[in-house]
């Protein structure tokens, strides 16, 4: 894991169970902030570029927190489960870059084995291009497009996750 990467898990490695711990869950980096405010009080830019860096990853981990709570209904009607049901174990935050301060694509690890991704933008462009593919698919004949399910939200959305499986033949290539 890259330092970063390690930080934001080491943020969501506070929760496994984010119904029962919710977002006072990343109270740990609340403590850790505050030993750190001490030392950039003395000086260093160098600390006072971690304390942005870990303000930045539990804001960050507390929206994503937020959002699962929020949209539990919705996973359910669109994903097929239900977070009652199940309950986070693992979240993985080294799939990408960083952006909009500390950002980054997030892809949830349930306890059933299911996984959700989860991007902290609108999945819109996503959810088009979907609607594309079954058009495409519809009147070509030929095509059939496997869609992912999308719930897309203003400021961040959800995805099917999907395995990566590398062509084994030519005739994976055609599939």
């Amino acid at each position: 894991l890259s330092s970063s990467s390690a930080g934001i898990a080491a943020v969501f490695s506070a929760t496994t169970d984010v119904r029962r711990d919710g977002p006072e869950s990343v109270g740990c980096l609340v403590r850790a902030r505050v030993s750190i405010d001490g030392a950039v009080r003395a000086g260093g830019s160098i600390l006072r570029s971690v304390d942005q860096v870990v303000e930045q990853w539990a804001a960050f981990a507390m929206a994503f927190i937020a959002h699962l709570r929020h949209d539990a209904g919705a996973i359910a009607e669109v994903f097929g489960f239900r977070l009652e049901d199940d309950h986070v174990v693992a979240v993985e935050a080294d799939l990408g870059d960083f952006h909009r301060r500390g950002r980054c694509v997030l892809v949830a690890r349930f306890a059933s084995g299911r996984r959700l991704v989860y991007k902290p933008r609108s999945l819109a462009v996503d959810l088009h291009f979907q609607t594309l593919l079954r058009w495409v698919g519809a009147r070509s004949g030929r095509m059939d497009f496997r869609t992912l399910r999308i719930l897309n939200r203003a400021d961040h959305g959800w995805a099917e996750f999907v395995d990566h499986e590398d062509c084994a033949s030519p005739s994976d290539l055609r599939r």
